[in-house]
């Protein structure tokens, strides 16, 4: 039992170590992204600002898809919300399917020493929760970039297509 249980905390360690550096990976690459929106403004070309906007959005739904293939792989979740025309609400959607998600979990049953002591069972959540963050920080990038090509779109500057 015991070596089990330190196989089991080795394993755990790993586990977190690479969730972590993922999670830094994610967050120097949206990093870089906002960095590159901040450029946006010193950029007078309206032509040129609505092309790099658009590659922006392209790169932001890029690594909001590595994140998912990266947590389905592991999970075997998929964050996929279907058609966002369907209802309209698509932020409602993705908070309702992200609080699914982080809520399913497995818990080991309790012990009768655990339970004597005290103490609770060890619950160990299917999805970690930097891999969660990083998601919704994805996300909110996209739609980030989204409202600008809007923005533009709305002020009158043609967005390229294809």
């Amino acid at each position: 039992m015991l070596g089990s249980k330190k196989q089991q905390e080795r394993i755990r360690n790993i586990q977190d170590r690479e969730a972590k550096e993922r999670f830094e990976r994610n967050e120097q690459q949206g990093a870089d992204i906002y960095k590159r929106i901040v450029t946006l403004r010193k950029n007078p070309s309206r032509t040129a600002i609505a092309y790099n906007a658009l590659t922006l959005l392209k790169e932001a739904q890029h690594l909001e898809a590595l994140i998912r293939q990266s947590i389905k792989d592991r999970t075997h979740y998929d964050f996929d919300i279907g058609d966002p025309s369907e209802d309209g609400d698509l932020a409602t959607r993705h908070g309702e399917d992200i609080v699914y998600a982080v809520r399913k979990h497995l818990a080991n049953p309790q012990t009768i020493w655990q339970a004597l002591s005290d103490q609770l069972p060890d619950v160990h959540f299917s999805i970690h929760e930097q891999d969660v963050i990083s998601m919704i920080s994805a996300t909110i990038r996209i739609h980030f970039v989204a409202g600008i090509i809007e923005g533009l779109e709305l002020a009158g500057v043609p967005i390229p297509r294809g």
